[in-house]
């Protein structure tokens, strides 16, 4: 879809939407004929800034996503995909998370729901995945871009 596409599905700014172009917040954003296309994808759930991103925020952002429909994935996080995946596959063997096809894709939530049982320990403030042990570093992968939006010279 094209920006303009983008932004009103997504009900977001083209001044948003410039920062999450400039940030590298959306995967596959390829160019065709000079125009930037965008991955027909659900809106994105994005952290606020300055987060202390740990394997519950993770995996609170993850449910969140999952029950808002919206996308997320370890871009977006600024996290590992190995790391992404762990939590995800935890989510789902606690029956946190639900997968909605017979084989999901681990890169992101989109083939997930949140179970009610989910939807507690995400509105309890109170998750834990014990069987994480591994820390989240941040490993920021983005594209280095200046998008200004369509009234700026």
């Amino acid at each position: 879809m094209t920006i303009s596409e983008a932004i009103k599905e997504w009900k977001i700014s083209e001044k948003t939407m410039c920062k999450y172009l400039e940030n590298g917040l959306i995967s596959g954003v390829r160019i065709e004929n000079n125009v930037p296309i965008i991955p027909d994808l659900p809106a994105l759930l994005i952290p606020r800034k300055n987060t202390n991103i740990t394997v519950e925020k993770v995996a609170h952002y993850i449910l969140k996503a999952s029950d808002e429909f919206k996308y997320i994935d370890a871009h977006i996080l600024h996290i590992e995909q190995a790391h992404f995946s762990a939590i995800l596959k935890e989510l789902e063997r606690t029956s946190l998370l639900k997968a909605s096809v017979e084989v999901p894709d681990y890169h992101s939530n989109k083939n997930f729901l949140t179970t009610e049982e989910g939807k507690k320990k995400m509105n309890s403030k109170k998750l834990r995945l014990e069987e994480i042990t591994f820390s989240l570093n941040f490993n920021y992968v983005g594209i280095e871009a200046k998008f200004t939006r369509g009234d700026e010279s």
